[in-house]
C-alpha cells in the first residue's frame, strides 16, 4: 500500500493529519507525549490546530512516534512563471 500524501499549509492541516494518524494507529494522547516527550496538552492543542508555537523539535518527535514523515518539496516562487526546459 503506497502512503498517502498531504499538503500542509498551516498548523490546521498538520493537526488534522496529526490526529488522523494518532486514530489510525489506535495510540492515546497519553501515550504519543509519552513516547515523543512532549505534554499531553501540547499534543492535544497541537491537533485543535491551536499551537502554532509547538517547536520544531517537539513536532519531529511527535511524527516519528507517529510513523510520519515531514517532506520538503519544491513548488514554484510567487510572481514567478517556470522555466522552458
Amino acid at each position: 500500500m503506497q502512503a498517502r500524501t498531504v499538503e500542509v499549509r498551516n498548523i490546521g492541516d498538520l493537526g488534522s493529519r496529526v490526529r488522523e494518524r494518532r486514530g489510525e494507529t489506535h495510540l492515546t494522547a497519553d501515550h504519543v507525549a509519552a513516547l515523543a516527550n512532549v505534554s499531553r496538552r501540547l499534543l492535544l492543542e497541537l491537533e485543535q490546530g491551536k499551537r502554532s508555537n509547538a517547536g520544531f523539535s517537539n513536532v519531529l518527535r511527535i511524527l516519528d512516534v507517529l510513523g510520519l514523515r515531514l517532506e520538503v518539496v519544491p513548488r514554484g516562487l510567487p510572481g514567478t512563471r517556470p522555466r522552458a526546459e
